[in-house]
């Protein structure tokens, strides 16, 4: 007969409130030896329809575990109950101190958002382009423009950029901004690139990198423009 052991996570939810992909880990005992055969759930209480299951595993054989689940709705990650479903022979005393000291060996931890990742190599003819400054911007459906984050060609001329994205973004844009072939000060030539969606990565899967390669910035694009601002030195 299996038993079943619940604990409220509210220890660490209130650190991961803020992310709708919780996960958590840890190591299962019984006694002085690993325990490698319980049920991992993850629930939440739903109104007085009782828990219902977000996930659930199996442990390993040298007894960890490690279970995820996304929710859209934050406020249900204050109700998340941790079911292990076991049949270690201990008394209740000891099963009480165990499950204590089982909660503060679980790590919580968030899943990575989606993300834009950009990299290239900038020339200006046949000299690396230092100091270029590069931008990641989206657009939503009003028409506002965000910046996601900003970086600067180091001296051989690479960058690498990587930010948070929301997966709904209509139009993801990188601009350049550079002096090649123009030496006048504050003003920058600004070259736009139009990012295709399918390089959003989204959350949990393998990085996907949009690559420019290397690019001459002698080039004059379609569309390019000059800007005038003091900060973008």
């Amino acid at each position: 007969m299996y038993k079943i052991a619940c604990l409220f996570l509210l220890i660490f939810t209130a650190s991961c409130s803020a992310q709708t992909s919780v996960g958590v880990k840890g190591t299962l005992m019984c006694g002085k030896q690993i325990y490698n055969n319980a049920a991992v759930k993850l629930s939440y209480k739903h109104g007085t329809e009782g828990f219902k299951t977000l996930s659930e595993t199996r442990q390993s054989p040298n007894g960890t575990f490690s279970i995820t689940f996304e929710s859209k709705d934050s406020k249900a990650l204050k109700e998340i109950v941790l079911k292990i479903h076991h049949s270690c022979a201990a008394t209740p005393m000891y099963k009480i101190v165990y499950l204590l000291i089982t909660i503060f060996l679980i790590n919580c931890f968030a899943i990575e958002p989606p993300s834009l990742n950009a990299q290239g190599t900038l020339m200006c003819g046949e000299k690396p382009l230092n100091g270029a400054k590069i931008q990641l911007l989206f657009s939503n459906k009003t028409g506002n423009s965000y910046e996601l984050g900003e970086t600067k060609s180091i001296q051989n001329g690479t960058y690498a950029i990587t930010a948070s994205i929301d997966p709904k973004a209509l139009k993801i844009q990188m601009k350049i901004f550079h002096n090649c072939l123009d030496k006048l000060m504050p003003c920058k030539r600004t070259a736009n690139i139009n990012i295709p969606r399918t390089f959003i990565t989204g959350a949990g899967e393998k990085p996907k990198w949009f690559n420019t390669y290397t690019m001459n910035m002698e080039l004059i694009p379609s569309g390019e423009v000059m800007v005038c601002y003091s900060d973008l030195a």
